[in-house]
This record gives structure tokens, C-alpha cells and sequence, in this order.
């Protein structure tokens, strides 16, 4: 055997070692779940010693007790801290919880059937009472002139970065974090009836959800980018044009288009007639959205490593 083979082996012994160290920490949250419910301390230093002596007398080597000793203070500790974490969550009010009743006034950048409606849904129940804004500047308002109790904003895309606008809006303002979900993001292509793939000239959709498909529409330089306040209502603009050559970027669950008549446009292999063909270039993703409130206590921080004033633009 060669180098490239004892590396080989070594690979696959490491991803037994995580199935197995993450097999060890799920068994070590139920003993903490177990030891909050009996009122009981999760630090055990018996316990912890225990372990350590009874590994450090079945070690066969070549790994000495100093390296038995120190693997395993840190498996300990990192169980401990997970059990911490997990007791801490259990304790937190949920304020998403108290917020899903009925009647409750969430605002919402764009036009029914965009993301944040989706993302206001899946954190709030269906119950709420969804309030559309054009803009982020009316979004962040809505408290204010009271048309809405709570905003739900989006602050981060794992394709397109920061939502800039909507970041520092709500850095700027005096609303509290409250809550806070996480989206896939996933785009189709939808045209008027009687286009296709090849008639279109331009896409219209969210600066955001352009960037999102950034790769789609590098592969295709025929089609023109152009900005637009929300996703869902450049759809709308897209369907009632009855433009061949203009489409919108969209997300997949809006499915039939607005209007039952209309079609996507999908770059499969060949031109899509389905109402439900889904565009295989434009990239999925991740966003990750905030729920708002002038007067309920903070929930999350107002800034963390990956939630603090967005960069130079």
C-alpha cells in the first residue's frame, strides 16, 4: 500500500469517528435533558473523572494517557457545552409562539406570494394577518402608522450577501429582534402564455433574486436584467404585459402563476409548457429573516458575527 492508500483509510476511519462522536453527543443531550428534569447539575466531575480514568486504562496506544486525557476533556467539554445550549433553548420564551394568533398584523416587503409572506407564515402560523409594503422604507414604518403590529424583514442571503437596504433600516431603527426563520430560496423563469425560453429578452424580479440567479443569467447574456421592488409583483407585471420577451424570477412555490393561463419558461433540454417547470440554472439558497416589534422585549441580539452593520456597499 501507498501513501494515497493509508490516506484513504484514514478518511474513512474520520467519518466513522464523527458518526460516532455525533452519536455520543445526541446520547449526551438526552442525559442532560434527563438531569433537567430531575433539577440536577449538568456538570459531573465524578462522572467526567471516570471516564477519563477507565479510557486512559483501556488505551492500547500508540496514543499515550496525556493524548487519552486531553481527546477526551475535550469530548466532555464540548457535550457539556451543547447540554448548556440545548437547556438554555429549552428555558427561552418563544416569541414566535406567542405571537401565532390570530389576527395579528405582520408586514411584509412585496406583493402576496413573495418570500417574506412565505417567511411570515412559516414563523408566525397562517393565522396572522399579512400586510403587504412596497418598500423597505414602508415597511419599517408600518409600526409607526400603525398598520401592522409586527414587520418581518429579510437580512441575509447565502448567495446574494446582505439584504442592504432592509439591514440598515432595521439597525437604524428602534425595533427589537423577536424572531427570526430561515427560507430556501429556489427561482423559475415564468412568462406571459405563448412564450418560451427563447423569446425572452429580459427578466424582471428583485435586484436580490436577480443576484441569486446570477449564474443563469451569466449563461445566458441575451437576457436583460431588470430591477424591480418584489418578486411576486413583477410577476404579476409579467403575466399582464403579455410580453413574449419578458419574464420574472419567481420562487417555486407559487405554483399555478397568478394568472391559470400563464406558463414558466424553463431551460431543460427543451422549451417547458408545464405550469410547474422549474428553471434547473437559477442557483438555490438560503434566507434567513427577522420578525420586529417597536415595544417586545429583544430576543436575539441587534448585532452578531453574522448579524452586524452591513458593508461598504
Amino acid at each position: 500500500m501507498d501513501i494515497e492508500d493509508w490516506r484513504t483509510e484514514i478518511n474513512a476511519l474520520d467519518r466513522e469517528l464523527l458518526r460516532l462522536l455525533n452519536q455520543r453527543a445526541r446520547l449526551a443531550l438526552k442525559v442532560g435533558e434527563s438531569k433537567a428534569a430531575a433539577g440536577a447539575h449538568l456538570c459531573d466531575h465524578t462522572r467526567e473523572r471516570e471516564v477519563i480514568e477507565r479510557m486512559s486504562e483501556a488505551n492500547e496506544g500508540p496514543l499515550d494517557e496525556r493524548a487519552i486525557v486531553e481527546l477526551f476533556r475535550a469530548i466532555i467539554h464540548e457535550s457539556r457545552r451543547i447540554q448548556t445550549h440545548a437547556a438554555k433553548l429549552a428555558t427561552r420564551p418563544k416569541p414566535e409562539t406567542a405571537l401565532a394568533r390570530a389576527g395579528v398584523r405582520v408586514a411584509f416587503q412585496g406583493s402576496p406570494g413573495a418570500f417574506s409572506e412565505q417567511a411570515a407564515v412559516k414563523l408566525l402560523g397562517d393565522g396572522i394577518t399579512l400586510v403587504p409594503r412596497p418598500t423597505f422604507e414602508s415597511l419599517f414604518q408600518a409600526i409607526d402608522d400603525q398598520s401592522a403590529d409586527y414587520i418581518l424583514a429579510p437580512v441575509e442571503n447565502s448567495l446574494a450577501g446582505f439584504v442592504h437596504a432592509s439591514f440598515d433600516l432595521l439597525l437604524d431603527s428602534k425595533l427589537n429582534i423577536i424572531g427570526e426563520v430561515i427560507i430556501p430560496i429556489s427561482h423559475c423563469l415564468i412568462g406571459c402564455p405563448g412564450s418560451s425560453f427563447e423569446t425572452i429578452t429580459a427578466v424582471e424580479s428583485h435586484p436580490v433574486a436577480l443576484d441569486q440567479c446570477r449564474r443563469f443569467l451569466a449563461a445566458n447574456p441575451q437576457i436583460k436584467r431588470i430591477a424591480a421592488e418584489d418578486t411576486a409583483g413583477s410577476v404579476a407585471r409579467a403575466i399582464s404585459r403579455g410580453d413574449p420577451t419578458r419574464a420574472a424570477s419567481i420562487r417555486v412555490e407559487l405554483t399555478p402563476a397568478p394568472d391559470p393561463s400563464s406558463r414558466m419558461s424553463g431551460r431543460s433540454g427543451s422549451n417547458a409548457s408545464s405550469s410547474s417547470t422549474r428553471s434547473s440554472r437559477c442557483e438555490p439558497s438560503i434566507c434567513r429573516c427577522h420578525a420586529a416589534n417597536a415595544s417586545a422585549p429583544a430576543s436575539y441580539p441587534r448585532a452578531t458575527t453574522s448579524c452586524g452593520r452591513s458593508p461598504a456597499k
